[in-house]
């Protein structure tokens, strides 16, 4: 319908209960449309543009239903649980009453992956009395697990609601107040390279010492490149025949014949990409081309991990190479890397991100920006500075021995990391025996 009047069309101005499960569509994808403009005029408090189009029709449904008594109930994706566009969706929850919420991971609809949760909320004073629970086998046993599993948990609006008891909670909160979130540090998290048009960018060995050969400036514009799935903790070694095309729009297509004649055998489609809004005069760059400036970061030391993934790594490049749009990289002009990558791959931060990043149903995490730029970082100071550089010492000293060997066991050298690690965040060993126990 192209309109809704609940007193038109069922004689009420509102309903005892809304149940439904609302379409998932990412805002973004109504970019530059009509569609984006009426759903701006509406001025829905949950907005945003990076967000999904269900957090609307919680709002929505909210408003049809009774004052004290009227029940909203929807199954959407558990998205808005964690990720930075839905602290507008939780802001409005906890102004009413969560009565009941269901996380349910994947596999519930035969026809889509995307994680779900369930949630029944009353429109009245929020009792902060809420029912929760994390179902881990949704299609058995349903009523018994939850039964089983479930825990009262005062939801608040901070930067997410995790179900877990009371001494984990407190646990997360400490190791979240004990350090500076790195969207606050000086640090540039950007996706992996999306090209747009693979079979141009992507080359292989030999076809990179041909354009060489045919124009030796090519060699400026190819780098070795990472897939996500091949990051390792600490140290990847590099595909020595994987290589990437980065054609920026700062520079000169004509400065670089071998590599233009190249990607004229694609113009077609590098022109027609849904993603391509710079103009006929740039075809030749990738989609999200790296500035200058940025590209110079790059070829810094930096960090490399892969956007989803069972495993949770962190693995330090300085190899001048890129990664694909698999992957997410860290770059910082004044945060140590080595450091950073020794915090981020430590037992207690992996306790932590397990807790604040959403799952992909028994399949792992997703590491994506929105969800990771939260992660508490011990800043270096005066009192701690033995235990950074000493942790900043014994990454050094994996990346070695993975160079040397990749298969090498470090094992020694990450607890001894784990152990500092402990001292930074001020864990006591109640605390630390928790974070052990959850490997």
């Amino acid at each position: 319908a192209s309109f809704f009047d609940p007193d038109l069309m069922f004689g009420v101005d509102k309903f005892d209960v809304v149940i439904g499960n609302p379409p998932y569509v990412q805002i973004q994808k109504f970019a530059r449309t009509q569609m984006q403009k009426d759903l701006e005029r509406r001025n829905f408090k949950t907005f945003e543009n990076t967000g999904d189009i269900y957090l609307l029709f919680y709002e929505a449904g909210i408003n049809y239903v009774k004052k004290d008594t009227g029940l909203l109930c929807f199954i959407t994706s558990n998205k808005w649980m964690r990720s930075s566009y839905g602290k507008s969706l939780r802001n409005l929850f906890t102004q009413l009453n969560p009565l009941i919420l269901l996380d349910l991971g994947s596999n519930v609809f035969e026809s889509a992956t995307v994680d779900s949760n369930i949630l029944l909320i009353k429109n009245s004073k929020n009792f902060k009395k809420t029912l929760a629970v994390t179902l881990k086998n949704s299609k058995e046993d349903f009523i018994d697990e939850i039964y089983k599993n479930k825990t009262i948990i005062h939801f608040k609006d901070d930067n997410g609601w995790f179900i877990e008891n009371d001494t984990v909670t407190n646990l997360k909160n400490k190791i979240e107040n004990s350090g500076t979130s790195l969207k606050n540090l000086k640090v540039l998290i950007s996706k992996g390279l999306m090209t747009g048009c693979n079979e141009a960018f992507y080359i292989d060995k030999e076809l990179r010492a041909d354009l060489i050969q045919k124009d030796k400036n090519s060699k400026d514009l190819i780098f070795k490149n990472f897939r996500g799935r091949e990051i390792d903790k600490y140290y990847t070694e590099v595909n020595n025949n994987q290589y990437v095309i980065v054609s920026s729009n700062y520079i000169n297509i004509e400065d670089y014949p071998a590599i233009k004649k190249h990607l004229l055998q694609f113009e077609v489609k590098l022109k027609s990409r849904a993603q391509f809004v710079r103009g006929d005069h740039e075809w030749f760059t990738v989609d999200n081309c790296p500035s200058e400036e940025n590209l110079k970061k790059y070829k810094n030391t930096k960090i490399i991990y892969p956007n989803m993934t069972q495993n949770l790594c962190f693995s330090i490049d300085d190899s001048s190479s890129f990664s694909n749009d698999k992957t997410f990289t860290i770059v910082s002009e004044h945060e140590s890397i080595k450091y950073l990558c020794g915090i981020l791959n430590s037992t207690t931060m992996n306790f932590y991100l397990r807790l604040s990043l959403p799952k992909l149903g028994n399949k792992g995490y997703e590491v994506r920006k929105i969800f990771f730029e939260n992660t508490p970082i011990v800043v270096k100071t005066f009192e701690n500075k033995k235990y950074v550089e000493r942790v900043e010492k014994l990454v050094d000293k994996i990346i070695e021995a993975k160079k040397e060997n990749k298969d090498s066991d470090t094992k020694e050298l990450e607890k001894e990391i784990d152990t500092l690690v402990y001292e930074l965040y001020g864990l006591s060993e109640e605390e630390i025996k928790i974070i052990e126990e959850s490997k």
